[in-house]
């Protein structure tokens, strides 16, 4: 395509590059590792009596959150059965 200068532009930009020619530094993988919080096994998260206090939506949320199936859930019709699977999962 020429300009009313007479200069072809299609040619104009165009650059050329070897691979060689580029410097490019390795990709390094860093691992971070974040510090935790240790809960240990045999302390459980809540105390029987505490789970008992919980009002029933609460008990609820907390067998979801450990993680047991709503199957399993809508079979604990009762509170001791609910409180009893808590104490089982946790």
């Amino acid at each position: 395509m020429a300009c009313d200068n007479g200069v072809n532009h299609k040619n104009f930009f165009k650059v050329e590059t070897n691979v060689s020619d580029v410097d490019v530094e390795p990709i390094v993988e860093e691992t971070i590792i974040v510090d935790e919080p240790v809960v240990e096994k045999n302390e459980p998260l809540y105390t029987e009596q505490e789970l008992y206090d919980f009002k029933k939506q609460e008990q609820l949320d907390i067998l979801e959150e450990l993680g047991v199936s709503k199957k399993d859930i809508k079979k604990l019709r009762l509170e001791k059965d609910r409180v009893d699977k808590i104490l089982e999962n946790i």
